[in-house]
């Protein structure tokens, strides 16, 4: 709620300049309105992310400040007519800072329950948490006992690889790489397998996808050193969907019926190199050589990486992201492991029409959604045209 104009005070072509009293608008006005025209969609506040999470660890280590933080929620809760709460700490450090989410997951759930009480229909509002993929971060969290209070986990299965690496890699590959190991120090299997050894359910995790990609400048290719990232869209290194792949870029996928053949294509370019160097030795010396080699089957590649790039060979630049196959793979793979849904990280990238839409694909897999009722009656609002229902 850092930028109040476009939250609640900017009035949209519709809306009054003659109302009387104090009202909502702005985009929480129109995410109501959409509330009140489909019952099954919810909006929930994510509260923290990467840059306001340093300021979680302070209020949530006392009683007091842990009930001040799960209040101050409810009040956005009943006066801007959101569904629930996500809780987005990226990340804790230590023990304290683990028992001190629980503590503070816990102060929200009682909060929001009391205020589902005073209300004319009692209604479940949802406590969510972005959740890491990366093992130096879970291990940190007492995940057995914040589950107890959350509905479901989003899982932050990207940015896996960056700018921060010293070798170009996948960023939000689903499964590890044998071949090349170094281009997916995470992956997306792992993180799933360890939330569930720790007693998450697979159908409260639901899985991030990024709507942009990573790139890697002066590399020849994956797990290979890079000479920096280049700008982008909006932070350097860093690429909207919408505008890839980029022009006089190839694609490439890292998928079982694809990869052989992007393998194949770089084998035939060696032995046609070796074949030369043979006929030449042949030529001066007239020698027998014996010849031997070994292409991987489809069978020895059964591991796949389910994650897409893009190579200009030109610029030696490397992309890393997710296309339309591998959105609609993803889905798939949601659907196989019974996981509990799909995030992104963020809609405005994603590409305008549907058919290159990942959120459209990916949704266009699932099939069903979860249709249980959203909440659209507020009381307490301080905005009298939410109470009203507009």
């Amino acid at each position: 709620m850092t930028d109040g104009w476009a939250d609640t005070d900017i009035h949209f072509e519709g809306d009054s300049w003659n109302d009387v009293g104090t009202n909502l608008y702005g985009c929480l006005k129109q995410l109501n309105i959409l509330k009140s025209r489909n019952r099954s969609l919810k909006i929930l506040l994510s509260i923290g992310g990467w840059t306001y999470s340093s300021n979680f660890a302070q209020p949530t280590s006392t009683e007091g400040g842990r009930r001040k933080f799960a209040e101050s929620a409810v009040e956005l809760i009943r006066n801007l007519g959101f569904d629930g709460i996500d809780i987005d700490w990226e990340y804790p450090k230590n023990a304290e800072e683990a028992r001190d989410y629980v503590l503070l997951l816990k102060e929200c759930r009682e909060a929001m329950d009391r205020y589902s009480n005073t209300l004319p229909t009692p209604h479940h509002f949802e406590l969510t948490v972005a959740c890491p993929a990366g093992s130096q971060n879970y291990n940190n969290m007492d995940i057995y006992g914040m589950n107890e209070y959350l509905d479901f986990w989003n899982l932050m299965a990207y940015d896996y690889a960056g700018s921060w690496d010293s070798v170009a890699g996948h960023q939000a590959n689903v499964y590890a790489s044998q071949y090349k190991p170094n281009s997916t120090p995470y992956n997306t299997e792992n993180a799933v397998r360890a939330y569930e050894a720790r007693g998450v359910h697979s159908h409260k995790i639901v899985l991030g996808m990024p709507i942009y990609g990573r790139a890697f400048q002066g590399t020849e290719g994956l797990g290979q050193l890079f000479n920096g990232v280049g700008e982008g869209t909006w932070e350097n290194g860093v690429h909207d969907f919408k505008k890839l792949p980029q022009e006089g870029a190839r694609e490439f996928v890292d998928e079982e019926t694809c990869a052989s053949y992007c393998e194949l294509a770089v084998f035939f370019h060696c032995v046609f190199q070796f074949l030369m160097h043979f006929l030449d030795l042949w030529k001066k010396h007239g020698c027998k050589i014996a010849l031997r080699v070994d292409v991987p089957t489809r069978r020895d590649r059964k591991e796949t990486l389910m994650d897409h790039k893009a190579y200009n060979e030109n610029t030696k630049t490397l992309i890393s992201y997710d296309t339309v196959e591998i959105a609609r793979r993803k889905a798939h793979y949601i659907k196989q492991r019974g996981l509990g849904g799909a995030m992104w990280w963020e809609s405005s990238a994603d590409h305008p029409e549907p058919e290159r839409s990942l959120i459209h694909n990916v949704v266009n897999v699932l099939g069903t959604l979860e249709q249980s009722k959203n909440c659209i009656q507020y009381p307490g609002s301080k905005y009298e045209n939410l109470r009203n229902g507009f």
